[in-house]
């Protein structure tokens, strides 16, 4: 069992949460973190376990547009 832990933070204070997690985490089983940039594309389902954390302030929906098309920023509503 394996666990992941994934973020955007744009002050650093949510990676600090998401740090925490991963250190906790890793304490019992194999553990990675990820930031999620442009250029981040990971396989989840092969994860046993993920957690994901999102900035509140800046872009609404950093993360969750990552989600949605697949690890990947692209997609209609934006340019580029």
């Amino acid at each position: 069992m394996d666990a992941l832990v994934i973020y955007d933070s744009l002050s650093g204070n949510t990676e600090k949460v998401a740090q925490r997690i991963y250190k906790t985490s890793a304490e019992s089983l194999p553990s990675q973190i990820v930031k999620a940039d442009n250029d981040t594309e990971i396989d989840l389902l092969s994860h046993d376990l993920f957690d994901i954390e999102n900035r509140v302030r800046g872009t609404l929906a950093s993360l969750s547009a990552w989600w949605e098309y697949g690890g990947r920023r692209e997609h209609p509503l934006q340019p580029g």
